[in-house]
């Protein structure tokens, strides 16, 4: 049976949450996750801002597995027509950890301007705005930074492609995912492979997080080219439903103008462009722009219209929803962040689990669905 522990936010257990009426909790690769919680009403000393709820699932033939965990940040009661209270709680997951800041430092710029593998550069904001190198220059007796027994930041790795990137006053965590989609995106010209990059604050002791990234994948490679414990998803199986096969070229642009600082001739302009995807016909070539005013080099304003012609390449997406068998059991033969195969259409796909939804009522029914989406990017026609 699921289960639901609340804890206070230093870690100390407070209770199980009981008199569940009905529940949600839903993770999302590289941004945040919700849950929902419907329960009659609860003692009120578990109710306080930043409460840790724990959510467990029992798989079959498995023990408890800890699915994550989120912060409590809402919580309303209701009545119905015959008088019964109801009580409805929210939050996001552990990686509002990140969103709660802001690259908020203003000197020195090798703080908010970083080069290097895109894994360590998401680690270096992290540490310099709520970790152990944090600044507080504008309220000097306000600590940004996160417990240091309680918050934590993983060692540098070096596995992701190097990219340079400017983010001064932007939120840490649509940094960390610019950083992670610049590392993803392969050049045209083949010379850089794709590297995908996974972050995360991962729950590692009672009210514990650690920043962590992973390259190229979170969890298991489970494609058959692999042969360790391989997983095939296909609707005659049974366990693929609304598969959905898109070749899109609607938002192309192969010509993309790095637009600097600076006024009329002045201004620091550097286009970057992509040949052979413009030639595939006599009207395809797209322009687009980047806007870049923050970037102190021509060479800085290269590398924002560079990535963002890439972000803006063709591709091909595959979108489906795995579903928890007796045969394909999640948290057990296949989870979060592990590799998969799909079969569709006669054709085979190998995507990442990158997101994932548990729901429970009181009755003990539960039902799991999780997405695997595969983005590639098109050089060329599609086969």
């Amino acid at each position: 049976m699921s289960h639901i522990l609340v804890r206070s936010a230093d870690g100390i257990l407070m209770g199980k949450l009981e008199s569940v009426i009905s529940w949600s909790y839903a993770r999302q690769a590289n941004d945040l996750g919700w849950f929902s919680i419907q329960t009659s009403d609860i003692d009120r000393s578990l109710l306080a801002v930043d409460r840790i709820l724990e959510f467990y699932r029992t798989p079959i033939g498995a023990g408890p597995i800890l699915l994550g965990i989120g912060f409590l940040r809402a919580w309303e009661w209701t009545e119905d027509g015959e008088g019964r209270v109801y009580l409805q709680l929210d939050g996001p997951d552990q990686i509002d950890l990140l969103a709660r800041r802001v690259v908020a430092y203003n000197t020195p710029e090798s703080m908010w301007s970083k080069s290097g593998p895109a894994d360590d550069s998401m680690k270096a904001v992290v540490r310099e705005n709520m970790g152990t190198l944090v600044q507080n220059v504008w309220y000097p007796l306000r600590t940004r930074a996160y417990p240091a027994a309680q918050f934590s930041v993983a060692p540098d790795e070096g596995d992701a492609r190097s990219v340079v990137r400017t983010f001064q006053y932007r939120n840490v965590l649509e940094v960390c995912k610019q950083l992670a989609e610049a590392s993803m995106w392969p050049s045209s010209d083949n010379n850089w492979t794709s590297t995908p990059v996974w972050f995360d604050c991962e729950y590692v002791g009672p009210a514990q997080f650690q920043f962590k990234t992973w390259c190229p994948n979170r969890g298991v490679d489970r494609t058959l080219a692999t042969n360790l414990a391989p997983l095939t998803f296909a609707k005659e199986a049974g366990n693929l439903q609304n598969p959905a096969l898109k070749f899109d070229y609607s938002e192309e642009e192969n010509i993309v103008y790095g637009l600097g600082p600076g006024d009329g001739t002045s201004r620091m302009v550097d286009p970057e462009n992509d040949p052979a995807r413009g030639y595939l016909s006599p009207f395809n070539v797209h322009e687009g722009i980047e806007p870049a005013t923050e970037e102190t080099t021509l060479l800085g304003v290269a590398w924002r219209a560079y990535y963002a012609m890439q972000e803006r390449r063709p591709r091909v997406i595959f979108s489906g929803s795995l579903i928890d068998t007796p045969l394909t059991r999640f948290g057990v033969d296949w989870g979060f962040g592990d590799v998969v195969t799909v079969r569709y259409r006669g054709m085979e796909f190998d995507g990442r689990v990158d997101s994932f939804v548990v729901s429970g009522d009181q009755e003990g029914r539960e039902t799991v669905e999780a997405t695997v989406t595969i983005t590639k990017a098109l050089e060329g026609k599609p086969d």
